[in-house]
């Protein structure tokens, strides 16, 4: 489900300037949101940040340094949220 959902968008015009920007846009960004919204357990449903980046159904995004950096980037945010989950709690 998550690689289907990074392949349906266009990651060849990613604006490394504005990542957040650029995850709003993107279906795989907003399933994310959805799954985290609806309560569900992100640790357990999000694959590690590897796996996207070495998924054989993602290979011709894999060289794209654009795709890197915003997926990165996005997995960064999803740590910081869950951190701060976890300090406030």
């Amino acid at each position: 489900v998550w690689c289907a959902c990074i392949r349906r968008d266009d990651w060849s015009t990613c604006r490394v300037d504005a990542p957040a920007d650029e995850m709003q846009d993107k279906m795989f960004f907003r399933l994310l949101d959805l799954v985290h919204l609806m309560g569900g357990d992100l640790e357990l449903l999000l694959p590690p940040v590897e796996d996207i980046l070495t998924a054989p159904e993602l290979a011709e995004l894999v060289s794209d340094p654009r795709f890197h950096f915003i997926i990165k980037y996005g997995y960064e945010c999803v740590d910081a949220t869950r951190n701060d989950i976890i300090e406030t709690s």
